[in-house]
């Protein structure tokens, strides 16, 4: 597999766990103000399954009608590390451990994700979805 590739857990129908396939995609690459994170672990949420499923109705209106289109990789909490910061990121560097909160986002089921070090007054803060993890 090669570095522009990652392997991530991919459901392209709605259904039981059964549509949940393992797929080689695109690693992705941060943008400005944002973190690319290694994936350690990840959790099943309630609204991972639920936009499997996808229940309720709210959730195929999201991410749509006959098949997934918006959402292909569920996910919404994970634990990892640093991998790449984007421009502008000064309060995370490679190495730094974190837990994260990818939201209605999703993408944990994968090996990277990228995600917002979120900003205040056009400064980069640990404050938001991404958040260091404790030493203990």
């Amino acid at each position: 597999m090669s570095s522009s590739k990652m392997r991530a857990v991919v459901f392209e129908r709605y259904g039981p766990p059964e549509v949940l396939q393992l797929r080689e995609v695109a690693k992705p690459t941060p943008g400005d103000g944002e973190v690319l994170i290694e994936v350690f672990a990840t959790t099943a949420h309630a609204g991972d399954w639920r936009m499997r499923k996808p229940e309720p109705l709210a959730a195929r209106l999201y991410n749509g009608l006959i098949r997934p289109k918006r959402i292909t990789i569920l996910g919404m909490e994970l634990a990892g590390q640093i991998a790449a910061v984007g421009t502008g990121v000064t309060a995370y560097q490679e190495g730094d451990e974190v837990f994260a909160f990818a939201g209605f986002g999703f993408g944990a089921y994968a090996e990277y994700i990228c995600l917002p070090a979120l900003t205040d007054a056009g400064k980069v803060t640990k404050q938001g979805l991404v958040a260091p993890k404790p030493t203990n």
